[in-house]
């Protein structure tokens, strides 16, 4: 009995080992097998030069009566158009939209909720939309434009924007030269362990960003610089490589 005991005490032993040994070698065919691959990041960056922008001007007026801030909106509009025009603006680039009634609103606790309370005077407003592909007197009118606040004109000016059409083709090109650094900083380091570069396994594009230049501000959902009219794009990759 007992040396029926320790036969079987034996055989479990030996079949723990093989268990053992087994769960060791598969943890090194994993380890040489993720070692078989390399993963690198690339990087490319380019400069662009906007080639239009846009700029939003908002005209106001003022007064107890409606048809007098009607009329008196109607005759700052036309001044603030006819500046736009001095300036170099042809009419086709200028868009006036509809003017709106300006309520103001207060926080009413017994109900909970915002409502409107008439002024003592009717604010008005009005939008003149400019967008153009002369990018330089678009920058140089933003100044100007606020001359006519001199003239009595109330008015906010919000821009001018920049921007580039064509970014489609640049972030194109930006993801070769992306992909081409990547391989190269790949074989840099598979070269240095006696390794050479095989396929690509696995790849994903980074978040473009459009910023002023020498600016190397990052967001992971990107930006896009509006306030320049130079930029620098930049783009990244991530890529897997399997090493031979």
């Amino acid at each position: 009995m007992k040396k029926k005991f320790i036969i079987v005490l034996g055989f479990l032993i030996f079949t723990a080992g093989m268990v053992v040994s087994a769960c060791i070698i598969s943890r090194f065919i994993v380890k040489v097998e993720q070692a078989d691959t390399i993963s690198v990041k690339g990087f490319a960056e380019t400069p662009v030069i906007s080639d239009y922008g846009t700029m939003n001007i908002t005209v106001k007026a003022e007064n107890e009566k409606l048809e007098a801030a009607v009329r008196q909106l109607k005759e700052n509009v036309k001044t603030v158009k006819a500046q736009l025009v001095k300036a170099g603006f042809k009419p086709d680039q200028i868009e006036i939209k509809p003017f709106t009634v300006n309520n103001e609103k207060v926080y009413d606790e017994s109900k909970g909720k915002y409502i409107e309370v008439k002024p003592q005077k009717l604010r008005l407003s009005q939008e003149l939309n400019i967008s153009t592909g002369n990018v330089k007197l678009l920058k140089d009118s933003s100044i100007s434009i606020q001359n006519c606040m001199g003239n009595g004109i109330m008015l906010d000016v919000y821009g001018p924007f920049f921007y580039v059409s064509d970014l489609s083709k640049v972030k194109l090109k930006l993801m070769a030269d992306a992909t081409a650094n990547a391989a190269k900083r790949a074989r840099a380091i598979a070269g240095r362990g006696g390794a050479s570069l095989g396929k690509i396994v696995k790849a994903s594009q980074g978040v473009f960003q459009v910023n002023r230049p020498n600016d190397t501000t990052s967001s992971s959902y990107g930006n896009y610089d509006k306030e320049t009219i130079e930029k620098s794009v930049r783009a990244v990759v991530s890529i897997k490589y399997k090493l031979k």
